[in-house]
Parts: C-alpha cells; sequence; structure tokens
C-alpha cells in the first residue's frame, strides 16, 4: 500500500510540477495571485487553522449522522480508507510514519492545489475556464456570485466522489464546501491546504492510537 501512495504521490507531483510552470498563464499575479507565495504562508496557515475548529464539529455531526443512517436504514458499515485500514492493522513505527506523511502532508498539498488551486480557479473564470477571452477586459472580470458558488459546488462534488468512498461523500463533499469557501474569501491556497492536512492528521492520529 505503501509503495502505491507513493505511486500516486509521484504521478501528482509531476502534474503539479506542470501546473507550476504553466500557472504565470493561467492566473494573474503569478503565485501570489495564485495564493501560493511564501510571502501568504504565515496568514494561510492562521486561517486555515481557525477554518478547521469552525468546521470540523459539523463535521463530526453529519459523520454521526450518515453512519447512524448506514448502520440502522441500510445495515452495513462506514466505508474505511484503504490509508486507514493499513494503519488499523498496527504496521511497523517507519510504515505507519510514511502512511501518515503520505496522507496528511502530500495528500492535501497535492490535492488542494489540484481541486482548488486549478480546477476552482478554471471554473471561476469566464465561460467556465473554456472560452479564451476576447479582450484585456475579460481577464479582469469577476464572475457573479452563483458562478463562484456553482464552481464551488461541482469542485466539491468531484472531490468528494474522486475519494470512492459513497458512505462518506457528504463528509467529504461538506469538508470540500468549507475548503472552497475559504479559497474563494481568501484566494490564499495555504490556508486550504493547513484545514485539509489538520483534518487528515486528525484523523489518522485517531486511527493510529485507537488501534495501539
Amino acid at each position: 500500500l505503501i509503495v502505491a501512495q507513493a505511486a500516486d504521490a509521484v504521478a501528482k507531483l509531476a502534474s503539479v510540477l506542470l501546473i507550476f510552470f504553466l500557472v504565470h498563464r493561467l492566473v494573474a499575479g503569478g503565485f501570489e495571485g495564485w495564493g501560493l507565495s511564501w510571502r501568504q504562508l504565515p496568514r494561510g496557515v492562521l486561517l486555515g487553522i481557525l477554518g478547521w475548529f469552525i468546521i470540523f464539529p459539523w463535521l463530526v455531526l453529519v459523520s454521526s449522522v450518515c453512519e447512524y443512517i448506514v448502520v440502522h436504514v441500510f445495515h452495513t458499515h462506514m466505508g474505511v480508507h484503504e490509508t486507514l485500514k493499513a494503519l488499523e492493522t498496527q504496521p511497523s513505527f517507519a510504515a505507519s510514519m510514511s502512511l501518515f506523511l503520505l496522507a496528511a502532508i502530500a495528500a492535501p498539498v497535492l490535492e488542494e492545489i489540484f481541486f482548488r488551486g486549478l480546477l476552482q480557479t478554471m471554473l471561476c473564470q469566464p465561460g467556465w475556464g473554456f472560452a479564451a477571452p476576447r479582450s484585456e477586459h475579460d481577464l479582469h472580470v469577476r464572475p457573479s456570485v452563483a458562478h463562484r458558488w456553482a464552481a464551488i459546488l461541482i469542485v466539491s462534488a468531484i472531490f468528494a466522489a474522486a475519494h470512492l468512498m459513497p458512505a462518506q461523500f457528504l463528509v467529504l463533499f461538506l469538508l470540500a464546501l468549507a475548503l472552497g469557501y475559504l479559497y474563494e474569501r481568501t484566494g490564499n491556497l495555504w490556508a486550504c491546504i493547513t484545514l485539509h492536512a489538520t483534518f487528515n492528521s486528525v484523523v489518522m492520529t485517531s486511527v493510529i492510537f485507537g488501534a495501539r
């Protein structure tokens, strides 16, 4: 599983590196406009931690409701991510740390760059990112609130579905909504990465200690 996770991370990293080369053409202001400059890191970390404290109780509530419905209505169990399954089998310390670093650091960075930094940014453009700007004015036109929320909803649904965990769809969708809204309000990808990494870290830490 560690090899598969590492290979997946490498593939995502290669895609992200390609995006990095193109970002100055995708976003006005380059990394600063994208919300991923080093200058924006401290504020992003603070915003991400604050966002986690706000959204985490709601995630716990929705997760509890979903678990109750799955267990008592469908008479089955909530799906568990493969990484969490591996941690529950009590692997070695080195294996646990490798899985933790991949899921708690690498995955949030790569996923936020793709889902919020690239996909949400693209969908918020005129023509949903598929139409070439007709003039310099088009590059600076801010889409309507409805357009921006539609982009957040679409990306959130894709994010939740991409994890292939139907029973956890609503939880992941709510997390993605929070991440999308945070990016929309702050324009800071570090904030999204921090919130996502904190969520993954808390979940994985609870599994590690629960399995001991």
